[in-house]
């Protein structure tokens, strides 16, 4: 993973990362980090991350939200976490995300064992709210920032 994100560092036309039950760990979340976030500003065109289906555990989603979570270094999309080996606390996590970050309007967190009602409500109203804003952004030509912030 090291690897991969080493040589992912300056590239900056990767639209979507698909790393699907490849037998990714927590161990990998600093680097899956790294990449959501090119040299610390936001990759203008990778609007999708796939990591269902790998043993990112809490530990490696805390490393992956602190950048996932920060609108102004991640303008990711969509991210998918499903089947992560996640507990009620990394799904939390992942939720808290999606409230913070206008720029997510998919986030799928299911099969995971922390995926709870109140979990799954949040992570559906908060994407509901970044999709509506995304749409009045490009309709009416405002930032999405600026929407974002006055909805906060």
């Amino acid at each position: 993973m090291k690897i991969l994100s080493d040589n992912l560092e300056n590239c900056e036309h990767i639209k979507s990362i698909w790393l699907g039950a490849c037998g990714l760990t927590s161990k990998s979340g600093k680097d899956i980090a790294k990449i959501i976030s090119i040299n610390g500003k936001p990759s203008k065109l990778l609007n999708e991350v796939w990591l269902a289906g790998n043993n990112l555990e809490d530990s490696g989603v805390q490393d992956i939200s602190k950048v996932l979570s920060d609108y102004k270094l991640c303008s990711i999309q969509r991210i998918y976490l499903a089947s992560n080996k996640l507990s009620v606390d990394g799904c939390t996590v992942i939720a808290s995300c999606v409230e913070s970050n206008p720029n997510i309007v998919g986030c799928v967190v299911n099969n995971n064992s922390g995926f709870t009602n109140t979990v799954k409500t949040r992570i559906e109203t908060a994407q509901k709210r970044n999709f509506d804003l995304l749409s009045k952004s490009k309709k009416e030509g405002k930032s999405l920032v600026e929407l974002f912030n006055q909805v906060k």
